[in-house]
């Protein structure tokens, strides 16, 4: 992934979660996660809910991301999408 690319994930994260839109509020990456769960990267854990398991080039896109594993994503019934990181335990 080149630097181009990461600027542009980036700077799309940013406005998304800037708002106005489902996003919005969110952490930088909700965007990128949720449409790496709907594209098929991600596992349905129920209800709804997507796991999407990080790669090494998530979290260099995404530093924010920490020692996560993987994201929860989740758009609820007023369509806001809302993700939670968590760690190898699940927290």
């Amino acid at each position: 992934m080149n630097k181009r690319t990461i600027e542009s994930l980036r700077n799309q994260g940013i406005a998304d979660a800037a708002g106005p839109g489902k996003f919005e509020g969110e952490p930088i990456y909700a965007s990128y996660i949720w449409d790496c769960a709907l594209g098929g990267c991600s596992e349905d854990v129920g209800d709804g809910i997507y796991r999407v398991e990080l790669s090494v080039a998530d979290k260099i896109v995404f530093p924010e991301l920490g020692d996560a594993s993987s994201v929860l994503a989740y758009e609820c019934d007023n369509g806001f999408v809302l993700v939670q990181a968590e760690d190898r335990e699940g927290n």
